[in-house]
């Protein structure tokens, strides 16, 4: 089979392609279309003609092995899948990892909640500090919201229990703050599952009342960044 350069691969045949690389030696051609239906919850006509779609236009081949013939997939395949990578990388390079918002004043329950003892001797372990027994509030300039955290490296807090009452898990996302040209981090963003902010609302733990250290007050513009 002559490679192609034009054919087109849409993204259930570049699917297949990397489900190809994953059987590795168990890519036998005469089980791939088993097994790859098995892997990939997809009908055994669907995954069939795709395979042989890909076989066609030059990207998979069969090659000759003492245990029988293997699927593998050529240099155009590889080629293939480089380019969808470049463009996945492309899109990340560009998602923007940085919030600015200005300082605002909570409701004050940042204070208890970052004061019971079953959320403080989890911020301590796993945040590498003892809090700062309160949150400092940041109100997220327009079109940006808390999903969109996911970008940064999130550490789990999880739910616990005492007299009868069950306290719910959170997230903490690392991160760093930026105000009048000053710089200050670790900071973690703190996202309960249960909260009553609206997704706009970033409220930030820190080991210092970062009100004091870096002079801030409402209304302060700040800029929180993934570390």
């Amino acid at each position: 089979m002559t490679p192609t350069t034009d054919a087109r691969i849409g993204c259930s045949e570049l699917a297949t392609l990397q489900g190809v690389i994953l059987l590795g030696p168990r890519a036998r051609a005469d089980e791939a279309a088993r097994d790859l239906t098995i892997r990939q919850d997809d009908p055994m006509d669907a995954v069939q003609r795709r395979l042989r779609r890909l076989h066609e236009d030059g990207h998979l081949e069969r090659r000759r092995t003492d245990d029988g013939d293997r699927l593998v997939v050529t240099a155009s395949g590889w080629r293939a899948l480089s380019a969808e990578q470049e463009e996945y990388e492309a899109v990340l390079s560009e998602i923007d990892a940085e919030f600015t918002g200005t300082v605002t004043s909570g409701m004050g329950k940042g204070q208890h909640f970052v004061s019971l003892s079953g959320y403080a001797e989890q911020f301590e372990e796993r945040l590498g500090y003892k809090p700062y027994p309160g949150t400092l509030n940041v109100d997220l300039d327009e079109g940006r919201g808390r999903d969109d955290l996911e970008q940064f490296e999130g550490i789990p807090i999880d739910a616990w229990e005492t007299n009868g009452t069950t306290y719910g898990s959170a997230t903490c996302y690392r991160a760093g703050i930026e105000a009048d040209g000053e710089r200050y981090e670790p900071v973690h963003v703190l996202v309960p599952d249960r909260t009553d902010h609206d997704i706009d609302v970033l409220e930030l733990l820190a080991p210092e009342e970062l009100r004091d250290i870096l002079n801030l007050h409402d209304g302060t513009t700040i800029t929180v960044y993934g570390i």
